[in-house]
């Protein structure tokens, strides 16, 4: 992300999530209201017009999509959905087993803390962003009036650090608390030492916190792994932007990483397995690609 510009990917994410919404073959597979909410806050936030949303629900536009992303980045929208599914599950799981906080990193145009938090009132939902996407996040709750008393907004740069700082001095956030942290789509755009300072932070929340987050893969030649085409087409956009890949775990070393931070898998490898967890038992299957894929860790707790 470039100095005061908020993500241009967030809003292509939500978009696509708008997308799948409007494919009856994958719609049932969203989480219930994304759709509806994520359009309500595009077009708050000006990043929706109607003659988009009027073009997105054309079968030409549907054609033309899944035309595309066959060609450059099979299976990467449905990725995105599914995605989005995991992390609101997880949250949901986090807070039945006695969860408090809700943390989201590069929250974005994200609008699981605006769906939940009504739902939770008792639980605190706290979104951080760089400082220029954060406005504009706000702005469009503003407009929407969504604001709820236990959603709050933190203004901050992850990359450069100071997050543990901030929450410390948060009034109302406890840093002892049961928390679930999400990071989706983020920590990718950091550097490793930003990543490092990530974990860190999270290590040190309330007994029984996990982590939510999504990573890149390294291939054997030390870069994310991405389709031939794909590389070219996603790699150029994205520098373009200023938002470069620049952290991720080799393939088949996850585990190794998190015990090297003090952390654990959380569950069986069909937790975030996807396709197992959510296409196979819908009876669906087809490509599902991204140049990330997801993880749920949890601080190893002291012996003694």
């Amino acid at each position: 992300m470039r100095k005061n510009r908020p993500s241009r990917t967030a809003p292509k994410v939500a978009a696509a999530i708008l997308y799948l919404a409007g494919n009856p073959r994958y719609a049932p597979l969203l989480p219930p209201g994304l759709a509806e909410a994520t359009e309500r806050l595009l077009t708050a936030a000006g990043a929706l017009k109607p003659k988009h949303l009027e073009r997105m629900g054309k079968p030409w536009y549907q054609w033309l999509t899944r035309t595309l992303e066959a060609k450059t980045s099979p299976g990467h929208l449905l990725y995105l959905g599914l995605r989005k599914r995991f992390v609101q599950d997880e949250v949901e799981t986090a807070l039945a087993e006695g969860a408090t906080q809700v943390l989201m990193l590069g929250a974005g145009m994200d609008t699981l803390c605006l769906r939940l938090a009504p739902e939770h009132p008792d639980v605190t939902f706290l979104e951080v962003d760089h400082p220029a996407s954060h406005g504009a996040k706000r702005e469009a709750v503003e407009r929407l009036g969504a604001e709820r008393p236990n959603l709050r907004f933190l203004a901050a740069d992850l990359e450069g650090g100071g997050l543990a700082e901030a929450l410390a001095t948060l009034p109302g956030w406890r840093s002892d608390a049961r928390t679930i942290v999400v990071a989706e789509g983020l920590l990718i755009f950091l550097s490793p030492e930003a990543v490092d300072r990530l974990f860190a932070t999270v290590g040190a929340a309330g007994p029984g916190s996990r982590f939510a987050f999504s990573y890149g893969v390294w291939d054997e030649e030390g870069r994310i792994k991405l389709g031939p085409v794909t590389r070219v087409l996603q790699g150029a956009a994205l520098k373009a932007m200023g938002e470069g890949l620049r952290w991720g775990v080799r393939e088949g070393e996850l585990a190794a990483d998190l015990e090297a931070r003090g952390f654990r898998p959380v569950g069986p490898p069909e937790r975030t397995d996807l396709r197992a967890r959510y296409l196979l038992p819908a009876g669906l299957d087809g490509p599902l690609g991204g140049i990330e894929t997801v993880a749920l860790a949890e601080p190893v707790p002291p012996v003694g």
